[in-house]
């Protein structure tokens, strides 16, 4: 039998796909395939790869599942990713809790287009090689659920079932939960097992059978893989996510308004919204914490000649008094000429309509171009923002991230460091 006539067979496409068998002359991969790689599901030919991911919830939980969907699409030699749907809360005033059963936040499905400029990135990355799709439709027969606890419940099944367009004939693959930050090539490892676990009924059958697509589902790939040793696909994935062209130019009009002589200003993440309350508790309480917080600008050089911009859900609620509480505390110890925040500066009208993961999102815009920065070490929110900076050449330096000491587990310093981090860590 002259196995490399095959049209279903491509011997260097196998040793490269498969680097257990990389070695293999071409003879002995075939056989191998044959008596061996068949049964297993491994893929003998090229196949046309359409990543279908889903987004963590939070507003920077999902950019970094973007980017590391982007790094996983551009590892794989994707054809296609496909952009799941925005998740938005009800409130930054509902608290959560680390019980399940005590968490009184709730999500629903939003439109991605909302936070992203879907059809910038899709004009960027088809340059690249790469197709972004926008989110298809769900099937009419599994409608998705509005609402729901999280973040740490299930996404109801209906976000997995999308109509797929061109999908005749593909397999759609799922893979099963892996923990967070796995080297690169070992996530791979997995989604290529996920590959052949379905693929191994059909090709035990027939071994000449075509696979023409898959549609893989990742799940969630918040912090999916290491970005500190790719950091080279990580950068170029950041600076591939481009954000809603309405939220951008909310942003201009902030700085404008707080900043007309751009003589510069600073920045303070305020995590003191009631949705971080487990939070609060880890550093010994929301006191304790604002105590982190004034100690931070004060080692971070804030002065009473600062204007400094809040980013806070504060105002989204009735979180009004704490956040005076703030002020007052900041003007004791003379850490800023004045606090200022978007509802300070934009009339209601602007920021009307808005859910809580775009107000977030006008937030990191603005603080994207402060002076200094001090923020919650453990939210990806003044990570991703500190990375982002640094991808604009503003020195890690200039931000400042609090570690309370008692945060710990998965929203860790490690974790954050090892998946989150985009740029080379020099300075």
């Amino acid at each position: 039998m002259n196995l490399s006539g095959s049209p279903t067979i491509d011997w260097r496409f196998y040793t490269s796909w498969h680097p257990d068998v990389r070695n293999l002359t071409q003879e002995a991969a075939l056989r191998h395939y044959l008596d061996v790689g068949r049964y297993e599901g491994r893929l003998a030919a090229p196949v046309d790869i359409r990543l279908k991911p889903i987004a963590c919830a939070g507003l920077c939980n999902q950019l970094y599942s973007h980017i590391h969907a982007l790094i996983i699409a551009r590892a794989l030699n994707a054809s296609t990713l496909m952009l799941p749907p925005a998740r938005r809360r009800r409130s930054f005033g509902h608290v959560y809790a680390a019980a399940r059963n005590t968490t009184s936040v709730h999500w629903s499905f939003s439109p991605v287009e909302g936070l992203l400029d879907v059809k910038r990135m899709a004009v960027y990355w088809a340059e690249r090689g790469l197709t972004i799709q926008p989110t298809p439709p769900l099937r009419p027969s599994l409608p998705p659920s509005t609402d729901w606890p999280g973040p740490d419940s299930k996404l109801p099944t209906a976000v997995l079932h999308y109509e797929l367009p061109g999908g005749e004939g593909c397999m759609d693959t799922r893979l099963r939960p892996l923990k967070r930050a796995l080297p690169l090539p070992a996530y791979l490892a997995e989604l290529k097992a996920a590959i052949g676990a379905d693929a191994a009924p059909l090709l035990r059958g027939d071994p000449w059978a075509r696979i023409p697509c898959v549609y893989l589902n990742p799940r969630c790939t918040f912090m999916a893989v290491e970005t500190v040793r790719n950091l080279t696909l990580a950068a170029e994935a950041a600076r591939g996510l481009f954000f809603n062209r309405s939220l951008v130019a909310l942003a201009d009009q902030v700085v404008k308004a707080m900043d007309p002589q751009g003589l510069g200003f600073n920045g303070l993440h305020l995590r003191l919204e009631r949705d971080a309350r487990d939070w609060h508790q880890m550093a010994g309480g929301a006191e304790a914490l604002i105590q982190l917080y004034l100690q931070s600008m004060k080692a971070a050089n804030f002065s009473a000649a600062s204007l400094v911009y809040v980013a806070s859900g504060l105002m989204t609620y009735d979180g009004g008094a704490e956040l005076q509480q703030v002020r007052q505390k900041v003007a004791a110890m003379g850490l800023a000429k004045r606090l200022v925040c978007k509802e300070d500066l934009l009339p209601k009208s602007a920021l009307a309509g808005l859910h809580p993961e775009q107000l977030a999102l006008v937030d990191l815009l603005v603080l994207l171009r402060s002076t200094r920065l001090v923020g919650f070490g453990g939210s990806s929110f003044s990570f991703l923002l500190r990375e982002l900076r640094a991808l604009q050449g503003r020195p890690r330096a200039t931000a400042h991230l609090l570690y309370p000491p008692g945060l710990e587990g998965p929203l860790s310093k490690p974790l954050f460091t090892g998946a989150g981090t985009l740029s080379p860590l020099s300075d």
